[in-house]
């Protein structure tokens, strides 16, 4: 009888919370639903900015290609998180992230124009973050 009355208070209490534990999940698809694309691709926390800069490196790099990353003087002023280099590693995949200097592609967090010299700028978003191509 007491493993009756178990079931049945854990069926009822189930059959009455049910909705909200719906809600739980619908207020996080709410939420998500909101973002934008840029929003939902590039996680905040992690890499600060607007994402801008990465979505165009993503569609000018060839898919063989190698990217170095350099920090500028600049680089505690970005905003941008240590991690960002991390986040590129799986983002633009199969690219490869190298510290090669022979790498013709950069991405340059905080970067000044000295810094930059001989660097064809191709994104800027204006927030400390730069890519560019290495002119030949």
């Amino acid at each position: 009888m007491g493993v009756v009355l178990c079931v049945g208070a854990a069926a009822i209490s189930g059959v009455l919370k049910f909705d909200d534990t719906l809600g739980v999940y619908d207020s996080a698809a709410d939420r998500n639903h909101a973002f934008d694309y840029r929003e939902r691709v590039y996680p905040e926390p992690v890499v600060a900015g607007s994402g801008k800069v990465f979505e165009d490196a993503r569609l000018s790099m060839p898919a063989d290609a190698s990217y170095r990353v350099v920090r500028g003087r600049r680089y505690a002023e970005t905003g941008y998180s240590y991690w960002a280099q991390y986040f590129l590693n799986g983002f633009l995949l199969p690219r490869r992230q190298t510290s090669s200097e022979e790498a013709r592609w950069i991405f340059c967090f905080g970067c000044d124009a000295a810094t930059l010299g001989r660097l064809r700028i191709l994104s800027d978003e204006g927030d400390g973050l730069v890519f560019g191509k290495v002119r030949s």
